[in-house]
Parts: C-alpha cells; structure tokens; sequence
C-alpha cells in the first residue's frame, strides 16, 4: 500500500506591515520597540509553531 504524501506545513512566516504615523516620526527605535511588543503579546503570534518575522515599514501621514 503506498504511502500518502505528507501534508504541507508552513514553517516560516514574513509579515510586511505598513503603518502610517501622524505627525513626526519618531527618531531612533521606539517605533520598532513598539512593532515588537505587540508581536510578542499577539494571540495569535503565540498560538503558532511557525517562525514569524516582521519587517514593518513606517510612512508619515499627510
């Protein structure tokens, strides 16, 4: 009897959040800070086994 495949898994995860700043950015790495405090309290962040990297990019509002 042969074999079934074994099923995909996805073992890496790449999120490019945009986020849009009113007024000033700020200068140095509070907003990366931020970015990566909210990924480790994120529900979902934690309720997966995968690798999960961000690469946020910050935009001032107009």
């Amino acid at each position: 009897m042969p074999e079934e495949p074994r099923p995909a898994r996805v073992t890496r995860i790449v999120l490019r959040p945009r986020i849009t700043i009113r007024g000033e950015l700020p200068r140095g790495t509070r907003l990366l800070h931020l970015v990566e405090v909210a990924h480790r309290e994120c529900f979902i962040a934690n309720s997966l086994t995968s690798e999960i990297e961000i690469q946020p990019s910050f935009l001032r509002a107009n």
